[in-house]
């Protein structure tokens, strides 16, 4: 059993750098996620990277 399984989690800044990081690692480890930022077009590249892989994940745009 992954160590966040059946874990929701808001990740904000989740477009680059150490949200982006976050993320990936909190899927990894089963958490369904909704990520969170203010650049719609840079959050789209961590959103669809987490899905492919087979997270479960949403994505917001904030402001």
């Amino acid at each position: 059993m992954s160590r966040f399984s059946g874990t929701a989690m808001i990740i904000t800044g989740a477009a680059r750098g150490i949200g982006a990081a976050t993320a990936r690692l909190a899927a990894l480890e089963g958490a369904r996620l909704l990520l969170t930022d203010t650049r719609a077009d840079e959050l789209e590249t961590p959103r669809v990277s987490i899905a492919s892989t087979g997270g479960t994940v949403r994505g917001m745009v904030a402001g």
